[in-house]
């Protein structure tokens, strides 16, 4: 933890307080995707084969996607027997009700149907995911003409070939896994760029977008906010005594120990770097923050830490910088805070550890 020594002639004239304890189908945007990296004879960029890797992985280890077979019996098993063969879970359907009822239950991205009044029931619904739809048809082209027009992604004669069912169903099966890796990148991208992967509170640069959002929101309503650093103390001696991830523990420890302790929904805790975790507290002045940093403190003491075989004592370090309201030109206000917020901790460092230090900010510089 490097802070900054307080300035004695600090021109914020702070009162202190010690505390000593798209409208496209997505079938339709893959497969052009798709046409278009087959079609392109360009050598892969830096990264691109990584991420090719990836995506394999992450297509090998996805569980079977569901099928939903709804077609009169001449057609049932032969069709069940060619989507398992591709690698779906089927279920079946006897009617268009049955059928809705299992897509509301469990998400299908492939629904093999020969009623077209299901067809253009489920394009209706305009499910937020992918569904593809294939007609099965018999064969005539007033027939295939409907089921496009329907809403149908691809129609196919009951009696297809095993090549060309296999073919279809092959191209469904491959569309409907490339979805699925994409969207579980997706997520997992948006929870790696906001949380922090080792303590699960939210991450420096989550830290860095939202608390200036505080801050506007604290400004458009004349709000208070308080700001508060925490430093675990003595960190070093752990990971030298007891290795490294031991003192991983302790940091998922604190971690929920203080989440635990602050308002859901409206105060939220960060982890800047190492040791060191910021705490937001919007609609909260100084007073009562320091009450919120005591229970934190009290929360890290009151009870041993354990990791395996270990048990031992942690304590915290915490500064605190609050305004009770605050300005709607707050221009400067958000490093204004963070700096106060920071000497204060370095003041209770100087002070013995284990304690509180508070700063109270005016609405502007005296």
């Amino acid at each position: 933890m490097k802070a900054t020594k307080p300035d004695p002639a600090d021109p914020l004239a702070p009162e202190l307080s010690y505390e000593g304890d798209s409208g496209e189908s997505p079938t339709r945007l893959v497969r052009q995707i798709l046409k278009r990296r087959s079609t392109t004879a360009e050598p892969p960029r830096d990264g691109e084969e990584d991420t090719t890797a990836t995506v394999t992985v992450m297509l090998r280890v996805q569980p079977p996607p569901r099928a939903l077979l709804v077609v009169d019996a001449e057609y049932r098993e032969r069709l069940g027997h060619a989507l398992e063969e591709s690698g779906f879970e089927v279920s079946h359907s006897n009617s268009k009700d049955q059928a809705l009822e299992a897509m509301a239950a469990a998400h299908h991205p492939l629904v093999m149907t020969d009623r077209l009044e299901l067809v253009q029931r489920l394009r209706e619904l305009k499910f937020p995911r992918l569904l593809q739809i294939i007609l099965v048809t018999g064969g005539a082209d007033w027939q295939a003409e409907g089921a496009l027009r329907a809403g149908a992604d691809e129609y196919l004669d009951g009696s297809a070939s095993e090549a060309l069912l296999q073919a279809r169903l092959g191209a469904a099966r491959r569309t409907s896994d490339l979805e699925s890796a994409l969207r579980t990148a997706l997520v997992e991208s948006r929870r790696l760029a906001t949380t922090d992967e080792l303590t699960g509170v939210a991450n420096r640069r989550f830290y860095a977008t939202h608390y200036l959002r505080e801050i506007a929101r604290a400004a458009r309503y004349s709000h208070p906010i308080s700001v508060a650093m925490c430093d675990i103390d003595h960190f070093k001696r752990i990971n030298d005594k007891y290795g490294h991830p031991v003192g991983d523990a302790v940091l998922r420890q604190c971690a929920q120990r203080m989440q635990k302790c602050l308002r859901r929904g409206t105060d939220w805790i960060a982890r800047l770097g190492g040791e060191e975790f910021a705490i937001v507290l919007p609609e909260t002045g100084l007073d009562k923050g320091l009450l919120v940093c005591r229970k934190l403190r009290e929360a890290l003491a009151a009870e041993p830490f354990s990791s395996g075989s270990n048990r031992f004592n942690v304590t915290a370090s915490f500064g605190i910088a609050g305004i009770e309201n605050v300005p709607r030109k707050a221009k400067g206000l958000a490093e204004r805070l963070m700096s106060v917020a920071d000497r204060a901790l370095y003041r209770s460092k100087e002070a013995g550890r284990d304690r509180v230090c508070g700063v109270r900010l005016q609405p502007a510089p005296r």
